[in-house]
């Protein structure tokens, strides 16, 4: 089935994506209900899209909601684990996601597509694509996990280059866009609470290596060192992989990097950025440009003008020679282990907690306890905290009942030149919004600290 020639469309879930599936069947002019297990009818009937939807459904999910759909359109944010998903996909209804929706639009245009996944950085990673695609003047657009739907640009593509920012709950549904370029950067455990296995969530960012001409991966990294034939472009940063690397990042010194590769050498010294996690994604930002044919001699120029988004690693305020930084972007282990080792040992008092979602604790046992004088605790899964580092010696443990009692305490213990790090380690929405509202609270509370 044509997807824009379904008879009826079922939108599961009614948050971003699952509106601007609803405004694209309204252009194309497609049947559509709706379905969102977290909102009322009420709340949904709130939209102006609604209007025009056949059916309004919230709550329970259950068979009847499918009657007389014949495509069932799923929104990122939904599991689709559900034994009824399951029955419905096996008596032939189509299920596809807004990347199948823009595949279908693309097919007979000529774009190029970049697509980056991984646990971390790809957010950092697909900005910068777009900053020096920018500064080449080139048309270019950023859409996907970012934050701006894909469906979204669909009036303006006369675009030459589309940079999509790819989750794993995307890619797993999203079978028929292919890209000119796949960037998979890192594979770490992240999202347990919504495949049943750390291998299934493998496998749904491995469909980008399936669905690329050109693939981008990290060299150094466990999951993805073996991922490569033909067409596999190599990053890495570790000497024993300098050999085999198409792009090597150099550190010269603190915060000194170069990187290295068969025609060029690019000094990154005059960049101010924190962390050696972040110029591992310049490196890899830099390679798609130099895969699309284009000359590196302006690049770092065009770098300076680059700006990391906000909750990474981002400096908040200095008070009494004490450096805040929010890091609230950081919601699953490896984020946390990258930001808490972009300083110097024992100097750092971390801010961590929140929902865990079932991934292992371990990997941040031995960061932990090399560079953390303090940890303050905060959020439901506090206590899996507490018993996983129980038996650090070096490292004092605070259990706080909220990020205002955590900050106050940290900076009542800390001492000129230390940190303070927001780096939660965990989701947020045990007691937020969203990562950003998390964040912008620990800013606000900083701003707020007097003298």
């Amino acid at each position: 089935m044509d997807l824009v020639d379904s008879k009826h469309i079922l939108i599961v879930g009614f948050g971003l994506t699952g509106k601007s599936i609803a405004n694209y069947c309204i252009k194309k002019k497609i049947p559509f209900s709706i379905y969102d297990q977290k909102q009322s009818t009420e709340v949904i009937k709130q939209s102006s899209l609604s209007a025009l939807a056949k059916n309004i459904y919230g709550g329970l999910l259950t068979e009847d909601i499918f009657e007389d759909v014949d495509g069932v359109a799923m929104s990122p944010g939904v599991d689709p684990r559900n034994s009824i998903f399951k029955k419905i996909k096996q008596s032939g209804v189509l299920f596809f996601n807004d990347l199948d929706l823009f595949a279908n639009e693309i097919k007979n245009k000529s774009i190029k597509l970049i697509g980056i996944t991984g646990s971390n950085g790809k957010t950092t990673v697909a900005s910068l694509i777009k900053c020096l695609l920018d500064q080449y003047q080139v048309n270019a657009k950023l859409v996907g996990n970012i934050g701006k739907p894909i469906l979204d640009i669909v009036d303006e593509l006369n675009n030459d280059f589309v940079v999509i920012e790819a989750s794993s709950f995307q890619l797993e549904l999203g079978t028929t866009l292919h890209f000119d370029i796949g960037v998979i950067l890192n594979i770490t455990e992240d999202h347990m609470d919504r495949y049943d296995s750390f291998k299934d969530y493998i496998e749904a960012k491995f469909n980008l290596f399936k669905r690329s001409k050109i693939k981008i991966i990290n060299y150094d990294d466990p999951v993805t060192h073996d991922w490569f034939d033909l067409n596999t472009i190599r990053l890495s940063a570790s000497e024993k992989n300098l050999k085999k690397a198409d792009y090597y990042l150099a550190k010269e010194g603190k915060g000194s990097f170069t990187i290295k590769n068969q025609k060029n050498e690019i000094n990154l010294s005059h960049l101010k950025f924190v962390g050696d996690h972040n110029f591992f994604n310049i490196m890899a930002a830099i390679s798609v440009i130099d895969q699309l044919g284009f000359s590196l001699n302006n690049v770092n120029s065009y770098l300076s003008n680059f700006k990391l988004e906000s909750h990474r690693l981002e400096w908040v305020r200095e008070l009494k020679g004490i450096n805040f930084y929010n890091d609230s972007k950081a919601t699953n282990v490896a984020s946390s282990v990258a930001a808490i080792s972009s300083f110097e040992e024992k100097k750092v008092l971390v801010i961590m907690g929140g929902d865990s979602k079932k991934q292992s604790l371990r990997p941040l046992y031995k960061c932990v306890d090399k560079f953390v004088k303090e940890l303050f605790l905060i959020g439901k899964d506090a206590n899996l905290f507490i018993d996983e580092f129980k038996t650090l010696k070096n490292v004092n443990i605070n259990l706080c009942q909220s990020m205002q009692e955590a900050l106050n305490l940290a900076f009542n213990k800390s001492e000129m030149n230390e940190i303070i790090l927001l780096s939660p380690a965990c989701s947020s929405l045990d007691a937020y919004k969203n990562y950003m509202e998390r964040g912008d609270e620990f800013k606000a509370l900083v701003m707020d600290l007097k003298e």
